[in-house]
């Protein structure tokens, strides 16, 4: 078994591996902190539209995000429950980042 190590990320990449977790969460899901995630029953098989509004108001939500400036939403189908988003979003150290993940 190799001697695996655990990586503490921090800066840019610490603060996109946190919105990708945020993403993946159900909202009310962590009893300490009942506002983080994403309401995926209100957002997931519904319109685009309300999916990344849902989206979008995780992100704002979190400390280190001053704005977010693009969600891109792509679907097998229509109405499909997972999609890929690709998010773009200003962090208040001045920091753009743009990441992928998986929602649904």
């Amino acid at each position: 078994m190799p001697n695996q190590k655990a990586e503490f990320l921090d800066g840019q990449r610490g603060a996109v591996q946190e919105l990708k977790i945020l993403l993946s969460t159900v909202r009310g899901e962590d009893p300490f902190a009942p506002d983080h995630g994403l309401d995926l029953f209100e957002a997931v098989g519904g319109p685009d539209a309300i999916l990344e509004r849902e989206i979008r108001r995780a992100l704002i939500r979190d400390e280190r995000v001053d704005a977010v400036d693009s969600v891109e939403i792509g679907r097998n189908e229509p109405g499909a429950r997972v999609a890929e988003v690709i998010v773009g979003v200003s962090l208040f150290d001045s920091d753009t980042v743009q990441f992928a993940a998986e929602v649904g």
